[in-house]
């Protein structure tokens, strides 16, 4: 099967939770399928010759303040989300040239803020990993936040919900990692087909290190600290006897 991947962020270092979930993705499939990737490149990555082989790379676009301040006035206007048109945009004509050169059975999007492109694959097979469900994550973020910015997310809340039930439809199957996720994307739009992929885990290669000493009262909690949920998940831990306050040791990504 020729399968083409289009992606919010490129398989490329340094490392995040979607970098390696998508670069995973394209291993395992590549192993009986042929694989093509078109992905934007963020400004932390680094395109590289020889990793480039089936890859396609669209530069993330240049973002100033004055640019920051058109684009929430667009988005209030059109009550659609802040970067989801924008990144739609920038793939939507490389899409164009991939779909006649490379002639895929099948058109895999990810992730939810790529949703626009279902517009450009109606006459394509086609799937949405959204992943997650995306108006949770802003909701997160609001209950974080406090003042004008609580009341900004709270819009763009509304604006991704709006987002979902208008785009997520046009794709033929979409997928989400978790139960909790599939029914709250069901909660905006009941037709929705969902279906639901749990993420995976090399056990192989993440197996611990038998050697050293365990310390039962330590918790190691791995994830990225810019997402609303894990901040959450950190702030506090339950314990059957007691709450502990947590400390965070930020690390990068090797």
């Amino acid at each position: 099967m020729r399968i083409l991947i289009c992606a919010s962020e490129a398989p490329l270092p340094p490392t995040n939770g979607f970098r390696l979930m998508l670069t995973a993705l394209v291993q395992e499939l590549r192993r009986s399928h042929e694989v093509r990737v078109l992905a934007i490149l963020s400004p932390d990555q680094r395109s590289d010759p020889g990793t480039e082989q089936g890859l396609r790379l669209v530069p993330r676009r240049k973002t100033t303040r004055a640019k920051d301040a058109g684009a929430l006035l667009r988005a209030l206007v059109t009550r659609r989300p802040l970067t989801a048109d924008r990144l739609a945009a920038s793939l939507r004509g490389p899409l164009r040239d991939e779909l006649d050169s490379f002639v895929p059975d099948v058109v895999h999007v990810s992730s939810g803020r790529l949703a626009a492109l279902g517009r450009a694959l109606s006459d394509q097979p086609a799937v949405l990993v959204a992943l997650d469900a995306w108006h949770l994550n802003v909701d997160a973020r609001a209950l974080a936040a406090a003042g004008l910015r609580r009341r900004l997310l709270r819009s763009e809340s509304d604006r991704v919900r709006r987002f979902i039930a208008a785009e997520y439809g046009r794709f033929d199957r979409l997928v989400v990692v978790s139960d909790p996720d599939r029914d709250a994307l069901r909660e905006v739009d009941p037709s929705l087909d969902v279906a639901v992929v749990p993420n995976g885990v090399d056990v192989d290669f993440y197996a611990p290190d038998p050697l050293p000493a365990r310390d039962p009262n330590r918790i190691v909690f791995t994830g990225l600290m810019s997402y609303a949920p894990n901040v959450r998940t950190t702030r506090k831990i339950w314990h059957p006897r007691r709450t502990v306050d947590v400390r965070l040791q930020m690390t990068e990504p090797r």
